[in-house]
């Protein structure tokens, strides 16, 4: 990561992007990229989120995406493989702090809507309807998990403790019980998005002659009644 700092790569030479991780795109499923070493480099990328300030990097969760999606560890490569939806919160994230203001280190990279168009979006069967609500869901959990956090921790900051001398200071905390992910794959979000539209369509197969029998039967009912009164 520092090499890449000191010596980054250009964004002409590029279609997405690049990465920390100087992987390709071309390679997004990892072939030719093992597994331990993918699960390896997304367990490094998420360290450096948790302590320190790469929670506001654009260029980590850009690698986060691209690590994700290569880690197939635990499961078949290729259609099966890759962390996608997980890979596409950390694209969402991306997403966020450019909206914010924030953006690559790349010298020549652009900001705001062109930087977005760059970003390598995970393969998933419309993720908008599938995975924004759950990221925006999860991302509020995250927010409240915070603030209640700070929140006691700065009232026992104020009375003048402090963790590394207090042994009791985080007695009587209570954490939030940490949320679940979605586990939905590529090929499980397509056949249930396909079980979707044939239900739909079977719906309507068999709703719409029904409705047409029960106006035609009503209709003709109706008529057989004027009929004899008149």
């Amino acid at each position: 990561a520092m090499q890449w700092i000191v010596d980054p790569p250009s964004i002409s030479s590029s279609e997405y992007l690049p990465n920390l991780l100087g992987w390709n795109f071309d390679d997004i499923y990892g072939e030719f990229t093992e597994p331990e070493e993918a699960d390896e480099a997304v367990r490094g990328l998420a360290g450096l989120v948790v302590l320190g300030d790469a929670w506001r990097s654009v260029d980590v969760f850009n690698a986060l995406n691209v690590a994700l999606q290569r880690n197939s560890l635990g499961f078949e490569r290729s259609r099966d493989g890759g962390r996608n939806s997980l890979a596409y919160f950390a694209r969402l994230r991306c997403l966020e702090l450019i909206d914010s203001g924030y953006g690559s280190l790349i010298p020549d990279a652009p900001s705001g809507e062109d930087l977005k168009a760059i970003l390598h979006e995970p393969g998933f069967v419309r993720p908008e309807l599938l995975l924004d609500t759950a990221y925006r869901k999860l991302r509020a959990e995250a927010d409240a998990w915070h603030d209640e956090r700070a929140a006691f921790m700065s009232q026992r900051l104020e009375e003048g403790r402090h963790p590394d001398t207090d042994p009791d200071f985080w007695k009587g905390y209570v954490a939030r019980p940490v949320p679940k992910l979605p586990t939905t794959s590529v090929p499980d979000a397509y056949k249930a998005r396909q079980h979707r539209i044939v239900m739909v369509v079977a719906s309507v197969m068999i709703g719409v002659p029904i409705v047409l029998t029960t106006y035609v039967a009503t209709w003709w009912i109706r008529r057989r009644r004027r009929a004899r009164t008149e």
